[in-house]
Order: structure tokens, then sequence, then C-alpha cells
């Protein structure tokens, strides 16, 4: 007996020593499956068919049979009469099934990027704005507009690259079709120029509105700039002559209206000297000299003076006759 206890003792002390080593010794590792990405086109969602069946049993006999519809309270069948129990249950003809993802095998990407928003240009004008993305590596744009002129922006990750879920990819707005504002053109309006005996002259044009008035003794005349066109801020715009230079201030009559522009000027018939004109206030002088052709007044004491000096003469030829 006491050996007994001591071959149990040495088998459980043994067992002490060893367990620690299987129990650290290395399992041998199990294979790694490697799984092929398989395409597949995926199914939709298939709804269960089923029907009820009704259990019928023998007036005589013990042996009964289920009848997939119900036959009424008694049935024939393989000459034998059958009633029915009551008893029935659920017959599944086409087992449901979930809809089945389609697989596509994609290359993953290998890079995430989230596109930057673009920027909105609309400058003024119809039907001219768009969208400006900024220059990013792995996006790729798209602009569409559709029937009510919405203009939409949409970024697409480029092949290796891949958007997150959250990441916006649309961007959309519409043309104000704000109008542009006119184009103005500057200009300086050319001095126009002044005659006692034909007014005021100037050179026509489609880009001056000339303006003319007289007030007191003073004739004044202003450009002002036509549609499209301004003056500068220290352009000279208005000028006026004094009438009181003139001899005769109703002989102002304009240039004839077939009369445009400068080659009109040699055509004009002043019969004063041009520098006893008036000159336009903030405008120069004429330069040069107008033909005299003599269309200005005659002075009346050219005429009794010749007639005095010829009186003279015939009363000094008389009285040598005379003396004589």
């Amino acid at each position: 007996m006491k050996k007994n206890k001591t071959i149990v003792a040495l088998a459980v002390a043994a067992g002490l020593v060893l367990a620690p080593l299987v129990a650290v010794a290395p399992a041998s590792a199990a294979p790694v499956e490697v799984v092929e990405c398989v395409p597949s086109p995926g199914s939709p969602a298939v709804a269960e068919v089923s029907h009820t069946d009704y259990w019928y049993m023998p007036v005589r006999g013990s042996q009964g049979r289920w009848s997939h519809s119900d036959k009424g309270p008694l049935d024939i069948y393989n000459w034998t009469l059958y009633y029915r129990t009551g008893t029935t249950q659920k017959h599944v003809d086409v087992e449901a099934r979930p809809a089945v993802e389609p697989v596509t095998c994609e290359q993953e990407a290998t890079t995430v990027v989230v596109p930057a928003a673009p920027l909105w240009d609309d400058p003024c004008g119809p039907d001219n704005a768009s969208w400006t993305p900024a220059e990013q590596d792995g996006v790729v744009w798209e602009s569409a507009t559709n029937d009510e002129g919405v203009v939409t922006a949409t970024a697409s990750p480029a092949e290796g690259y891949s958007f997150p879920d959250e990441a916006q990819t649309e961007w959309s707005d519409s043309d104000s079709g704000e109008p542009c504002a006119p184009t103005v053109v500057e200009i300086t309006p050319e001095a126009p120029v002044w005659t006692c005996e034909e007014g005021w002259w100037h050179v026509d044009s489609d880009t001056v509105i000339w303006e003319e008035a007289s007030e007191d003794d003073f004739a004044y005349i202003w450009a002002v700039p036509a549609e499209g066109y301004a003056f500068p801020q220290d352009a000279e715009d208005v000028w006026r002559a004094d009438l009181t230079e003139c001899d005769d201030p109703g002989q102002l009559d304009p240039l004839a209206e077939d009369c445009e522009g400068q080659d009109c000027a040699d055509d004009v018939e002043v019969g004063n000297d041009p520098a006893s004109a008036g000159t336009p206030t903030g405008g120069a002088a004429p330069t040069g000299s107008l033909p005299a052709t003599g269309g200005g007044a005659v002075n009346p004491i050219v005429p009794i003076g010749a007639g005095v000096i010829t009186l003279i003469g015939a009363a000094l030829f008389i009285w040598r006759r005379i003396r004589a």
C-alpha cells in the first residue's frame, strides 16, 4: 500500500514539471487561406413562396396522408375514403433569400485625398459663370450646367486615390446674370473757334455733343460727352465770347449744316482781322489767318472822306482857271 502511494506521488510531481513545458510549446501555425476576389453580379432579394398542407386519415385504416390543398371534409384518394382531421402545416416552395451585393474586385486606392472646394467665378454678363478647381493631385473634375442654368462641379478620385466617406464632392451655383457697366472712353474736347461773322465753329464728331446759348453780352458754347465717353476732370468744356467786341452782333449766324469738319475752316468768310475776334474763354486763340474775302461791314467814313476830297479838288481847279 505504501509503495502504491509513492508511485502516485512521483506521477503527480512529474506532471507538475512537464505541464509548463507543454503549455509553452509553440503550436503548429494553421495555414492561412488566401481568398481571391471573384467578381459577382450579385442578385436581388427573393420572397418566400409557400402554401398550407392538410392532414387526411382513412375511414378504415391508420395510414394518413398530406394534401397540398383543402379537399373538403371527405376526399377519395387512390380508391380510399379519407376524412379531414383539421391538422395543417406550412409547406415552403421557395425559400426567401436576401439581396446579394455585386462584387467588382476593383483595386483598392492607395492614397486618400480630400478634394478642395473650387472657387466660384461669376463676372458680369450672362451665362459666363464657372467653377475654378484648385490644382490637386488625385482629383478629377467635371462641370455640367442643367436647363435651369445651375452649374455643378463634381470631383472624383483619380486612379490610385480615394475620398473619405464624409468628403464633399459636389458644388453648385447659378449665374447671377448681372449686367456689365458700360465701357467709358475718356476723350478731351477740341476747343471751338469764335468769329463775329460766323459765330462758333467746332469739329463735328460722334463723341461730343455741342450746345450753344447767349445771355446778356456773351455767347456761350459747351461740350457734352456722348454716351460711352467721358471728359477728364481738368478738361475745358465751356467757352464764352464777348459780343461787345463785334461790330454787328446780329450777324452771328451758325455755319451751314452741310459744312462739317476742319475742312470748313477755310470756307469761313471773315471781314475783320482774326486778331480782333473774341477769344473763347478756356481755349487758345485761332492760329494763322483766315482768308478775308470781303464779307465784312464797310466803314461809312471811307465814302464821306472820298467825297470831300473830290469837292476840294474841283474847287481848286476852278479857282486856278479864274486867276488865269
